[in-house]
């Protein structure tokens, strides 16, 4: 009898059995609430997506070197404090500012114009849409009204606490990078009162900046994790269009981690630079929709999953082989059905006895039928528009 094999699987069980009991500790609890969302989601993959907008205000007197592409919905008391992180950036005159208003029905109409009066930036653009589709649909147009070959997203809601952000993030996509975040951030209602974090919280990769971060790493923190700031990211334009640019079936959850997804499968080059960007915390963010947020994020590695075995991605298989077995109850714990469902595909995953109980956990806590739909729907979320784009060029 193996005794420490059986105290390191009691314990497993005990802290899966303790993180059910605390429910903020899962995006979802009520089973049947979770497939009343779930249908929901399928209908959203169904929506027209098609809209009108028009420039409402704008200045071209430079060449952008970077177009900074805002998505704002009823947003307006966070723009100002955005609008200056940027013209104090080091680059600001060669900075273009595109912000996309997703009908908001708050005052972000006059903030526009006053900002068209008294910035100091010789590049913007401010768009408004005539219907409210989501972030993802916003970014996309924005993108697509852009002036320059890079792009740098920040939200509405967030900003730049770095005056040398885009300089240095320029200066690593010209040294060979296709995507850039900040490795540092600050957290909090706002500037002032934030707390500075470090994204990585490992040691081992500090003297890596200069290098192609480990596929592993990327993975376990820009996938499982999702740890990087969205809105510090800054990437190729060309790269953004060759996957199919942000998915607008996603709506407003998890356009993000389905973009990095992207960018890893294509093998791009994403590195992390000495900066740092502000993201700000408030009541209203999506990201604390607890269902939606889990339903999409589930969905959209259910679909990156069954890619990789589809078009036998022997590397990225191979990480999710030894990282599962190695973190089944970290920071993968977040995405039970989607690691449930990589796991039912692996013959290396099923003959782990621990996986066993993780495999029945799972069927017990969501039971079958719910995953069978999530799974389904996945299927269906291959068909997108945006998704479609990305496939042609990777085959």
């Amino acid at each position: 009898m193996d005794l420490k094999k059986i105290i390191k699987n009691m314990f497993f069980k005990q802290y899966l059995n303790y993180l059910m009991k605390r429910r903020d500790n899962l995006y979802f609890y009520d089973k049947n609430e979770f497939r009343i969302k779930l249908l929901e989601a399928e209908k959203q993959l169904h929506a027209n997506y098609d809209c009108n907008f028009k420039i409402v205000e704008q200045r071209n007197d430079i060449e952008p070197v970077v177009s900074v592409i805002t998505p704002t919905y009823n947003s307006a008391q966070f723009l100002d404090e955005l609008r200056q992180s940027l013209e104090n950036q080091e680059i600001a005159d060669k900075v273009q500012w595109i912000v996309v208003n997703d009908c908001s029905t708050d005052n972000t109409e006059n903030v526009f114009h006053e900002f068209s009066r008294k910035t100091k930036l010789k590049s913007f653009k401010f768009i408004s849409l005539d219907r409210n589709l989501g972030t993802s649909n916003a970014l996309n147009i924005a993108a697509d009204n852009s002036d320059s070959n890079i792009l740098a997203w920040v939200s509405a809601d967030d900003a730049y606490c770095d005056s040398k952000k885009l300089s240095t993030d320029l200066k690593m996509i010209e040294n060979g990078y296709d995507c850039i975040f900040s490795r540092y951030v600050t957290q909090g209602p706002n500037l002032t009162n934030s707390i500075k974090i470090d994204v990585i919280h490992n040691k081992k990769f500090d003297s890596r900046d200069d290098k192609k971060l480990d596929l592993f790493f990327m993975y376990k923190n820009l996938i499982a994790g999702n740890i990087f700031n969205g809105s510090s990211s800054v990437f190729k334009k060309d790269l953004f269009f060759r996957v199919g640019g942000f998915d607008t079936n996603l709506g407003i959850f998890d356009q993000d981690g389905d973009l990095w997804e992207k960018f890893l499968i294509l093998n791009s080059k994403i590195g992390l630079s000495q900066t740092c960007s502000f993201s700000r915390i408030h009541p209203n963010q999506n990201s604390r929709r607890r269902y939606e947020m889990t339903i999409f994020t589930n969905l959209v590695r259910v679909r990156m999953i069954k890619l990789i075995f589809d078009m036998n991605l022997n590397e990225h298989i191979s990480y999710f082989e030894d990282e599962i077995q190695k973190d089944l109850a970290g920071s993968l714990f977040s995405y039970l059905i989607s690691t449930n469902f990589f796991v039912k595909n692996s013959d290396i995953l099923r003959k782990n006895p621990k996986i066993e109980y993780f495999m029945n956990f799972v069927k017990n806590v969501f039971e079958e039928d719910n995953i069978a739909l999530l799974e389904r729907i996945s299927d269906e979320f291959v068909e997108t528009k945006n998704f479609q784009t990305f496939l042609k060029n990777i085959q």
